[in-house]
Parts: structure tokens; C-alpha cells; sequence
């Protein structure tokens, strides 16, 4: 892709479901890497420092870093990546927020960076203008990012916005299999639940209760998948759902099946 004079290519693209206590590294890279976790815990090393990654964070690997990224031993990893390179490529981790010495960063939309880099990693492997798609993926994944991470001396209390919203969605993360409700969230960040409200629709555009939901819902989708050998009351209850007929009420609402048929249509592709 030409940037002016400058060009960006994709170099790899993939997706995996992490063993607990995988690592990788230490090891150097040739190219930018943005590894984006869906779900699970991590710690990433670079440049003598340690950054805890949660779910609906990422972090970047710089060209010439010494890095090791490791799962976490009970809530390990599942993350999808996306390589880049080119004369334009430092540029284009400048615009979306990012920085090699501060790497880790939030990306709190899953669904739609999951969509993006599965259709990026998609479109690497298609026999024809393969890399033109890739290419159109890694730009809007790029936006997404910066709409988060990127600077805004314009708005400084956008920082202070997406602090507290940062800090709500981690304790949402970590504490789905409990229940989790909104009045314990606001508690948990020190607002009321009107300001969480507002942080939460500036932010996302979604409200805490809804955030929660699809929430639940992602976390069950990766249990029925990773997990054939729980049963629909055990994915349930890890989700955070009173119950397997709420979670099933659920599916049918938004995914328009039951937890059971999307299981077996998964596990038919």
C-alpha cells in the first residue's frame, strides 16, 4: 500500500487458543506484530519491563525488540495477531496511538477486532488480491485502536474517560463467573451509576448493563468452542448466567440459536 512514497505490507497473520503457561521468546521480530487478546491473561516483556494483558487489550512487538509473551497458567491466551512492515510502517504505528515503550494497549470493542483480524488473516490466504484486503484490514484495525490509544491534547478528559472505562471493563472481565452487575462495577471504579452510564455510552456507545451482556455472551461463545467437554450448565455458570436456560435465551436473542446448535455448527465447519 503506498503511503505517498512509503509502502506497507502484511507479513503474517493468525489466531490461537494458548496452552496454559505458553511463551514464546525471547525472541527478535523483523516487523511490527499486534498480538490483541480475546480473552485470557498475560504478560508481555520488553526492554526490561513487565505489562500484565488482559482481554480487550493487545500489545505491540517492535522491529529489533529482545520479547517474551507468556499465558497465564489458569486464564491463558486466546489472541489473534497481525504483522506489518514497509517505509511506511513506524508511521503508521504513530497515527493509531501505539509506542514500542509503551506497548500494551486497549481495544475494548472484541467483537469488531476479532471480525477485523479474522477477515485480515482471511483475505492473507485467498489466492487472489489477497493482500489488497489484508491491507484495507489493518487500516481499520489501526482506527480502532487510535480511536482509544491515540492522543487528544484537544479533550484531556477523554484520557481521564477511557481510564475509568478501561478500569470497569477489566473488572467486568474478571469477575463474569460471579455475576457481575452494574452497581458492583460503579462501585468498583468510585462513580455513580449515572456517571458510569455516561462513560460507558461516550466510550462505546453501549451501556454498562449491555457491555456486561455481550460480555457474557462472548465468554460463553469461547467456552462452547474451546471447551466441548463442559456442559451447557458449566459454560453457563463460568459466563456468569443464572442458569442454562438464561444463557440459551441469550443465544436465541442474539445469536438467533440455542448454545447447543451453535456448539455442533461450530465443531461441523
Amino acid at each position: 500500500m503506498d503511503m505517498g512514497a512509503m509502502t506497507i505490507r502484511i507479513t503474517n497473520t493468525g489466531e490461537e487458543r494458548c496452552a496454559p503457561q505458553h511463551q514464546y521468546g525471547p525472541a527478535v521480530r523483523g516487523c511490527y506484530l499486534i498480538h490483541y487478546a480475546v480473552s485470557g491473561r498475560g504478560q508481555y516483556i520488553a526492554r526490561g519491563h513487565t505489562w500484565e494483558v488482559h482481554a480487550c487489550q493487545g500489545f505491540l512487538i517492535a522491529p529489533g525488540d529482545v520479547t517474551t509473551y507468556r499465558a497465564d497458567a489458569f486464564d491463558p491466551w486466546h489472541y489473534l495477531w497481525i504483522g506489518y512492515a514497509g517505509s511506511g510502517s513506524a508511521e503508521l504505528t504513530r497515527m493509531a496511538g501505539l509506542d514500542p515503550a509503551r506497548p500494551v494497549f486497549d481495544a475494548p470493542d472484541v467483537d469488531s477486532m476479532a471480525e477485523l483480524m479474522r477477515a485480515a488473516d482471511q483475505d492473507v490466504r485467498a489466492l487472489r488480491l489477497g493482500e489488497l484486503g489484508a491491507l484495507g484490514c489493518l487500516m481499520r484495525i489501526m482506527a480502532r485502536i487510535g480511536q482509544f490509544n491515540a492522543p487528544r491534547q484537544t479533550d484531556p478528559r477523554r484520557g481521564v474517560l477511557m481510564e475509568y472505562f478501561g478500569k470497569a471493563t477489566w473488572f467486568i472481565e474478571g469477575n463474569l463467573s460471579q455475576g457481575v452487575t452494574v452497581d458492583e462495577v460503579a462501585a468498583y471504579v468510585g462513580l455513580c451509576r449515572s456517571q458510569l452510564y455516561r462513560v460507558f455510552m461516550a466510550a462505546d456507545g453501549a451501556s454498562p448493563q449491555q457491555w456486561i451482556q455481550r460480555a457474557r455472551l462472548r465468554r460463553a461463545r469461547e467456552l462452547l468452542l474451546s471447551q466441548p467437554a463442559l456442559t451447557l450448565s458449566e459454560v453457563a455458570a463460568s459466563a456468569g448466567y443464572s442458569g442454562a436456560p438464561q444463557m440459551a435465551d441469550a443465544f436465541r436473542r442474539f445469536e438467533h440459536t440455542s448454545p447447543r446448535e451453535f456448539r455442533r455448527a461450530s465443531h461441523n465447519e
